[in-house]
This record gives structure tokens, sequence and C-alpha cells, in this order.
């Protein structure tokens, strides 16, 4: 058990100080960094959907009404999304082939 703790401390500074580690904790920043970007750009949706609503939407009968309520909808599912990629970071990527 004496052992366990020295091992398993080389083992991370080494796996930190290699290539790969600096390629992890990048990665790791990019995500935390899209995560943080949807949280705090979420607040812009329902103005933006008031503002200039989709195509969609203009002609219907309360259009802006309709921006406002899909506005927020889409802005609670990206402070969801940025909540969770923050979250999920840490967590290794599987590598696509």
């Amino acid at each position: 058990m004496r052992q366990l703790v020295p091992t398993l401390a080389c083992a991370l500074a080494l796996s930190l100080a290699a290539p790969a580690g600096a390629q992890y904790w990048s990665t790791v920043a990019n995500q935390a960094g899209v995560g943080l970007n949807g949280i705090l750009t979420a607040p812009a949706d329902p103005v933006m959907s008031v503002v200039q609503p989709p195509k969609q939407m203009i002609d219907a009968p309360g259009g802006r009404f309709l921006g406002l309520f899909t506005g927020t909808l889409l802005s609670g599912y990206r402070i969801g999304m940025g909540v969770f990629d923050i979250l999920l970071a840490p967590l290794p990527s599987l590598m696509m082939s």
C-alpha cells in the first residue's frame, strides 16, 4: 500500500507531462469553453427571436410571442447543454475513426 501512492503520483505526473496529457487538457479546456459560451450567450436567444423571428413564424398569428416562446425554450436548452458540457469535459472522449 505504501508503494501504491507514489506509483500513482508518478503515473499522474508522467501522463500530464506527456504530449497526450497536454492534448487531454487542451480538449478539456475546449469542451468547457464551448459549454461556457453556450451559457453566456443563451440569454440573447429570446431577445433575438422577438427582434427577428424565424421565417416560419413571421406570418403566423402571434409571431413575436411565438418567437419569444421558442427563444426561451432554446435558451433553456443551451444553458442545460452548457452545464452538461462543463460537467462532462473532464471525461475522456472516444476517438472517432
